[in-house]
């Protein structure tokens, strides 16, 4: 277990998939619940990464299992967790909330400090979706100062406050990142998630001076996807902060395979979130680089527009509605380019 969370880099997922394997056949020969917990967090984990939510469904099962049988509390707060996790994915955002709370109060006697550090996360998550962007930044700003070495964190706070009009302070952010501090994200304990908070940020406030290193450091991991801690969350595939960082650099045939690629990826998970951003960006992607192709980026904006409506995702409404606006030539390309 301490060999696991010490190889949280990107490159030792083939190592912590091994462990979680060793872990479940000494779980299973010794009737070890211990052992088998941690394994199923561990499978949760690492599935997260590659997109594979049939591996976390079935790790959450087991887990359900486990607490049931053993009384194990530690079992069911991670159940939990990881069941508000995929109530978000899912883009059923009240069922979420449901889960998140009930495992903030199943883990309070566990560790509040951990406990509160995921009910936080997890709760800003959908309040951000909602558009309820105060509420958002207040949550992350408690674990930004509660956690002041992840840098993370201070990427999705700024990014917050980006959305929400301000833009001097994080620009300094961004900058910070990118050219003081892009060897701390990349040693980040999952640095993927912090690598890609830090793309949304670039996106909002940034230029291709910030977007060029970002796109390196995310280039080798285009197939996997940025899954937040042990699975509590997830920035969805890669490929999609890709295809927008291409954008940004005008590499239009690169842009559009990330966004291909992303596309299938999210489709793959059966997420209607992370499917909606991904078609949202690429329609975002067709307006302003190929004119010809409005038929195209009509069709993926009307099915990014359906999904917004029906699971309620009012930033996906927005933001769908803003690029109609632009593929009928009623608004400036200005202020589209926000999730």
């Amino acid at each position: 277990i301490a060999c696991w969370h010490g190889l949280a880099e990107p490159e030792c997922l083939p190592e912590r998939k091994q462990i979680a394997e060793t872990l479940a056949r000494i779980g299973h020969a010794h009737s070890d619940y211990r052992a088998l917990s941690w394994s199923a967090v561990m499978r949760v984990a690492g599935a997260m990464e590659l997109g594979d939510l049939a591996t976390v469904d079935a790790a959450i099962a087991s887990l359900d299992t486990l607490a049931k049988r053993a009384r194990d509390p530690l079992a069911r707060w991670h159940a939990l967790t990881f069941r508000a996790m995929r109530c978000t994915l899912s883009a059923q955002l009240t069922e979420a909330v449901r889960w998140a709370e009930t495992a903030y109060q199943v883990g309070l006697p566990l560790g509040p400090g951990g406990a509160r550090h995921v009910y936080c996360t997890q709760l800003a998550t959908v309040r951000r979706l909602q558009g309820r962007l105060a509420e958002a930044e207040q949550l992350v700003r408690e674990v930004s100062l509660s956690h002041p070495s992840i840098a993370g964190w201070q990427a999705v706070l700024a990014g917050l406050e980006a959305e929400q009009g301000q833009t001097e302070q994080p620009r300094k952010v961004l900058e910070r990142l990118v050219e003081r501090d892009l060897s701390a994200l990349r040693s980040d304990p999952f640095a993927l998630s912090g690598i890609a908070a830090t793309a949304d940020l670039c996106l909002l406030v940034g230029d291709a001076t910030h977007a060029r290193p970002l796109y390196e450091a995310l280039r080798p991991h285009e197939e996997r996807h940025g899954s937040v801690s042990i699975g509590i969350g997830s920035h969805g595939p890669l490929s999609r902060h890709l295809g927008r960082l291409a954008l940004q650099l005008h590499e239009v045939k690169l842009a559009e395979r990330h966004f291909e690629r992303a596309l299938a990826a999210a489709e793959a998970m059966s997420s209607p979130l992370f499917t909606s951003f991904s078609l949202l960006g690429y329609a975002h992607m067709l307006l302003v680089t190929r004119p010809r192709a409005a038929e195209r980026a009509g069709a993926l904006l009307g099915r990014a527009a359906e999904l917004g409506r029906k699971h309620e995702l009012h930033g996906v409404t927005r933001f769908a509605q803003a690029l109609e606006a632009l593929a009928r030539g009623g608004a400036s390309i200005a202020a589209t380019h926000k999730r």
